[in-house]
């Protein structure tokens, strides 16, 4: 995994597997408070390879959680 670095905490997994860096607005949404039962809550990968319930391979995932090898693209 890579280090904490710059930038926001999460970056974002597209369905290709690229990774990207979040839009303010994402950022924003990521900032808010949830509750653990509430629906609309962000899905938080713990890995770069875990699919979401959907089977998707796209979602949020912390900066830190994407490997090395794999570059963060400018939003």
């Amino acid at each position: 995994m890579r280090s904490k670095g710059k930038g926001f905490e999460f970056v974002y997994v597209e369905n290709d597997g690229v990774v990207r860096e979040l839009d303010e607005e994402e950022r924003a949404y990521l900032s808010e408070n949830f509750y653990p039962t509430d629906g609309n809550r962000p899905y938080i990968k713990t890995r770069y390879r875990q699919l979401t319930p959907d089977g998707k391979i796209s979602g949020f995932i912390r900066r830190v959680r994407v490997p090395k090898r794999i570059e963060i693209k400018e939003g």
